[in-house]
């Protein structure tokens, strides 16, 4: 979950299972009391539980502008009002993201977001009125990115990828003894953390 200055928690939710709609596949947003307050969900939520493909798979993103960034398994990216959510189908924007497999969160600086798409790569969206426009794909990486020093930075396969801000050219590949699947890094005090299977780097 994700809070913003007031304490309310947004909460991206994976599959359901039972008859009708009951939150799977949405975006909930809950009072500091964990009280129900709004929700969103797509209008294909229904397919999207039977076909596994988590809307929840990535961690939503609270925008300077009043928007909420989500993304999910389908690689479809999703701008939501954030003070109305919108029930189902009541996103402001919707547009294509990665081909599939979004997974972790995502990094924003703005008016950029650096969106992970598993297996492939990052891809970073420019920030629009109400939109978004894929700004540049990186070949390298794809696990949750963080941006630290200028950089965008990410885990992909046995690697730590940096990653050019502009136009998205991997700048180098640092070999890791092993990396753990969905691995972020964090940045501290001049270096950059993360889990690496059963070490560390």
């Amino acid at each position: 979950a994700v809070a913003d200055p007031s304490g309310n928690l947004f909460v991206a939710v994976g599959n359901a299972e039972g008859a009708g709609f009951n939150y799977g596949n949405s975006v909930i947003r809950l009072t500091p009391e964990l009280a129900e307050a709004d929700y969103w969900a797509p209008t294909d939520w229904q397919a999207l539980n039977y076909s596994d493909t988590d809307v929840g798979s990535i961690t939503p993103e609270l925008l300077m502008d009043g928007l909420v960034f989500q993304a999910g398994k389908a690689g479809i990216g999703y701008l939501i009002n954030e003070s109305k959510l919108g029930g189902i189908g009541g996103e402001v924007f919707s547009a294509r993201v990665c081909n599939g497999l979004d997974y972790g969160g995502v990094a924003y600086a703005p008016h950029f977001l650096y969106v992970p798409c598993r297996g492939i790569g990052v891809t970073a969206l420019r920030l629009g009125a109400n939109r978004f426009d894929v700004a540049w794909k990186a070949g390298g990486g794809g696990n949750t990115p963080v941006v630290a020093g200028g950089w965008p930075w990410t885990i992909g396969g046995s690697a730590l990828v940096q990653v050019a801000l502009d136009p998205g050219a991997v700048q180098s590949r640092i070999p890791l003894p092993v990396a753990a699947a969905f691995a972020p890094v964090s940045p501290r005090y001049g270096c950059l953390c993360g889990p690496a299977g059963s070490a560390s780097i």
